[in-house]
């Protein structure tokens, strides 16, 4: 994920990392030479984060002037937001033009997933259960690839590239008997656990 960030943003960049939690990330990039900010809406978590680190509710206005990211990080943070297409708004606003974000939502077009919802009427990773956690692991707002692209573009980015992470077990033991029902998905898309997107600003 982080190595198709790095093929488009040079170093040294400042960058977000909104759901930073305890900074994982953040330290990696930081190894690149590059400054990295995190923002967490759980204070727990995120004092255990490098700093510099602000904990603030990604759904509200950032505290950030605009153009002042070269890159945004929204790894797993789009499922947990009541108007994804808000937050992207907000993450235009405070990116440079040219900027990139990078954003990772769970795949429920995978094979597994659709299985699962054809069975129980859940997407992976979604269910009663989710909807009572607590925010930071709440998830509410399933993302199927061409949903998110269309608020990727109506928010004003360009796409630059969508692939998914390591591929699925069960999705992939499902591809024999699944594969003619889903000739019309790209064969990544159904295998993936996470879908990933990279989209720029424009200059």
């Amino acid at each position: 994920m982080l190595r198709l960030l790095m093929k488009h943003l040079p170093a040294p960049s400042l960058i977000l990392d909104a759901g930073a939690a305890e900074g994982a990330l953040a330290l990696k990039l930081s190894h690149l030479n590059h400054t990295v900010v995190c923002l967490d809406i759980d204070i727990d978590r995120l004092k255990r984060a490098p700093k510099p680190a602000v904990c603030a509710d990604i759904q509200h206005p950032l505290p950030f002037r605009n153009n002042a990211f070269s890159a945004v990080l929204l790894v797993e943070v789009l499922e947990h937001c009541l108007n994804p297409f808000a937050v992207l708004q907000e993450i235009q606003r405070i990116l440079r033009p040219g900027g990139l974000v990078l954003a990772t939502v769970p795949n429920v077009l995978s094979l597994a997933s659709r299985l699962r919802f054809l069975l129980t009427g859940w997407f992976n990773l979604y269910s009663p259960k989710r909807l009572n956690a607590p925010p930071q692991h709440r998830h509410i707002f399933p993302l199927p690839a061409p949903v998110l692209l269309f608020l990727f573009e109506k928010a004003g980015f360009a796409i630059l590239d969508i692939c998914t992470d390591r591929l699925q077990r069960t999705s992939l033991a499902l591809l024999p008997l699944l594969l003619p029902a889903t000739a019309a998905t790209k064969l990544p898309l159904l295998l993936g656990r996470s879908l990933i997107v990279l989209a720029q600003k424009p200059e």
